[in-house]
């Protein structure tokens, strides 16, 4: 009898080992799944909670939530609350860097892109890149006050942190796109 129980005991041990390891492989799948679903949930809230205060426009900028350093330097970007970020960049290299933060679809229309404010030229920037027609692209940047700029056309754009070569900044901002009100462009 000694035996029996030893081995039921085991086939025990065994059979809780097993659903354990199991269960942490689902938590795991199941895990990233879920923080993947409520970070994209928190970054689309950030964004309503976001509308200019003068008027009311929605913030249509919906932040991606892909943190962390940029082109293997010491540049980089955090999601703060409220739809803010942290860049701190550092940038010894001789070209830009970019890290896309956003992708939209813009309707006709003017709108204004802001976020930073009191930065140097040429630093720390946000550049949206609007897909025009035959392949070519409209380019709006910002990084001290606000760009307005006009597209005629449905399009698809890339908001980008671009930060430039000798960069050396830390600074949070807000990325916004508004679209305005006809006759207020």
């Amino acid at each position: 009898m000694m035996t029996r129980n030893g081995t039921s005991h085991k086939i025990r041990i065994g059979a809780i080992i097993l659903l354990s390891f199991l269960l942490t492989l689902a938590c795991l799948y199941f895990g990233t799944e879920t923080l993947e679903k409520i970070r994209n949930e928190t970054m689309i809230a950030n964004a309503r909670a976001s509308a200019r205060a003068s008027d009311g426009a929605p913030n249509l900028v919906v932040l991606n939530g892909e943190g962390g350093c940029i082109g293997g330097t010491a540049s980089g970007i955090k999601y703060l609350k409220d739809g803010y970020i942290e860049v701190v960049a550092s940038n010894p290299g001789d070209s830009p860097l970019w890290k896309q933060i956003s992708t939209l679809v813009l309707e006709p229309g003017t709108y204004t892109l802001s976020g930073f404010s009191g930065l140097e030229p040429e630093t720390v920037e946000l550049l949206l890149s609007i897909e025009m027609d035959g392949g070519t692209r409209q380019y709006c940047s910002q990084y001290d006050g606000d760009s307005l700029f006009e597209i005629s056309g449905t399009r698809n754009a890339q908001l980008y942190l671009q930060i430039y070569p000798a960069a050396e900044v830390t600074t949070t901002a807000r990325p916004a796109i508004y679209r305005e009100a006809e006759g207020n462009g």
